[in-house]
């Protein structure tokens, strides 16, 4: 998981540790060892409750980019013809 957004955003909004920890109720020792990367498996409300303050996703935690995908309809019709024939492979 990547945790590094955290301490990026805390730096970029002027936050602490202990500042941030009031704003989430979540513990200063819990947030210390999730920013230092101690605890790599923090619960999923907690993450919630930090990505709300800094301003971000999950998928900001997640050290797996996330593809998102086209709306078929947002396809071009050459694009279209070209799946199709693809696909008749």
């Amino acid at each position: 998981m990547n945790y590094e957004i955290i301490n990026r955003r805390k730096q970029e909004l002027g936050l602490t540790n202990a500042r941030i920890a009031e704003m989430t109720g979540i513990t200063l020792s819990t947030l210390d060892k999730i920013t230092s990367g101690v605890n790599t498996n923090p619960k999923l409300s907690t993450l919630k409750a930090i990505a709300q303050v800094i301003g971000c996703t999950l998928d900001d935690f997640d050290d797996v980019p996330v593809v998102r995908t086209r709306d078929i309809n947002q396809l071009t019709p050459e694009l279209v013809a070209l799946v199709q024939k693809y696909t008749s492979l």
